[in-house]
């Protein structure tokens, strides 16, 4: 009896250590990104590697993906990310078989696969990687693949509800964007389709229900990319957008365009909802599903300047772009159902098979035999059964942007936050700049207060 009471506690400790919670290494990671300390960061997290542990190498890829991004280390950046969309098409292959064995115990014993919106930002930072470095035609393959991505994971959904992650309006504008920068008649046709999708998307009920507006950028490239091609419905756009001037785009080729992208606070995390279950016969067990928290950050909006050589300065305001504290949730809520399921389901299954332990040491050992693993058993259903929390962290909680048209010559850029109430929290350099004629320029900011 006493061996089966060891054998029972060595398999109950060996099974939930094997049931870890989220990399240890990733709050590390945060503090030192939430201080823009982003060397301790990278050398944080690359010190720390096994921490992650084989289940969790695309969280590793995309969270040092990401800080490379920040440190303007692009072309590392693009290496990194191009292993995070091999090993999530690797994953992909993978039956489902192989899987169920699984998440029969607990979700954290297999691989994290990436949420379809963390999927599709890697795309989203490989673009905006090749457009800082100014290569606008492996950007616009990044588009491409962004939106072959879209399509499979349409595939998904036999039955679409209104928010089901399927198409995206900020990954839609910035597509347009890339398509327009390119600068030749086919690329500028893809680049309106673009920004029509990208409009059809803000115009809908998702992003009403968000309070997110359509951005001013959008509206003006809209129109000016509509008037260039001749498209009918441009006087329908003039009407829709009355206050929203525009530059043609042969004005455009005349400036600089210059588009800055804001990456602000960090992204939600993860936290546990446990519920405990009595069983009529002696045993515990219990349920658990994750949900999102949100991260304080301070910064609201933001206005962009930039001055020129005689102390004139433009001032440009940032709009909301990507709230991927609504993306996290969302994906929580499509797949709320299955994560219920399994829930309940799991720890009926290990009850079962727990049940049949004790009956079969009752027969062999008398009855006394199947509380030790009653005992256990409840431990182990109640240690086991963990949400899984594992979730890009570094991501920031919102993407802004917005546009200068700027005539060509020398620039000091900086930008500005603040507050809910409209109060300036604080102001900081960009860098310093010299400008052409027809140049498109995209630059990326951080703002984790």
């Amino acid at each position: 009896m006493k061996n089966i009471l060891i054998a029972a506690l060595l398999c109950t400790l060996t099974l939930v250590s094997a049931c870890t919670t989220t990399p240890a290494v990733q709050p590390q990671v945060n503090a030192f990104l939430m201080g823009e300390r982003y060397n301790q960061a990278l050398n944080t997290l690359e010190a720390k590697k096994e921490t992650y542990g084989p289940k969790n190498q695309l969280l590793y890829l995309m969270d040092k993906g990401f800080i490379l991004h920040l440190m303007g280390r692009y072309k590392d950046s693009i290496l990194i990310f191009e292993q995070a969309k091999y090993l999530i098409d690797e994953m992909y292959t993978k039956s489902v078989s192989n899987m169920a064995s699984t998440w029969m115990v607990n979700d954290y014993l297999s691989p994290y696969r990436g949420e379809n919106f963390e999927h599709i930002l890697i795309h989203v930072f490989q673009a905006l990687n090749y457009a800082a470095l100014g290569d606008i035609n492996e950007s616009l393959v990044e588009a491409r693949d962004a939106d072959l991505k879209f399509n499979a994971i349409r595939n998904l959904y036999s039955d679409v509800k209104e928010d089901t992650y399927i198409d995206d309006g900020f990954v839609r504008l910035l597509m347009g964007i890339l398509y327009e920068a390119n600068n030749n008649q086919q690329d500028l046709n893809d680049a309106l389709i673009s920004y029509k999708k990208s409009l059809e998307l803000y115009e809908s009920k998702y992003y009403h229900d968000h309070n997110i507006e359509i951005p001013r950028v959008l509206k003006e490239n809209l129109l000016s990319a509509a008037q260039y091609l001749g498209f009918p419905e441009l006087e329908e756009y003039k009407r829709k957008f009355p206050n929203s001037s525009f530059s043609g785009i042969r004005e455009k080729l005349q400036k600089a365009e210059i588009y800055v992208i804001q990456y602000n606070g960090l992204s939600p995390v993860k936290h546990p909802n446990t519920i405990p279950v009595p069983t009529p016969d002696g045993y515990a067990t219990g349920f658990s599903f994750p949900k999102y928290d949100a991260r304080y950050y301070e910064t609201k909006r933001s206005d962009v300047l930039a001055e020129n050589t005689t102390g004139d300065t433009i001032e440009s305001p940032t709009d909301l772009g990507e709230d991927i504290e609504i993306l996290s949730n969302q994906a929580i809520d499509n797949r709320k159902a299955a994560i219920y399921l399994k829930a309940v389901i799991r720890p009926g299954i290990k009850y079962a098979a727990e049940k049949a332990i004790a009956y079969s040491l009752e027969d062999k050992y008398g009855r006394n035999a199947q509380y030790p693993v009653k005992g256990v058993g409840s431990l182990f259903n109640l240690f086991s059964e963990t949400a899984d929390l594992r979730s890009w962290q570094t991501l920031p909680a919102q993407i802004r942007l917005t546009r200068l048209l700027l005539e060509p010559g020398k620039y000091k850029l900086s930008i500005e936050n603040f507050d809910a109430d409209n109060i300036a929290i604080e102001k900081r350099k960009i860098g310093e700049y010299t400008f052409q004629a027809g140049e498109k320029k995209f630059i990326i900011v951080r703002t984790v207060r």
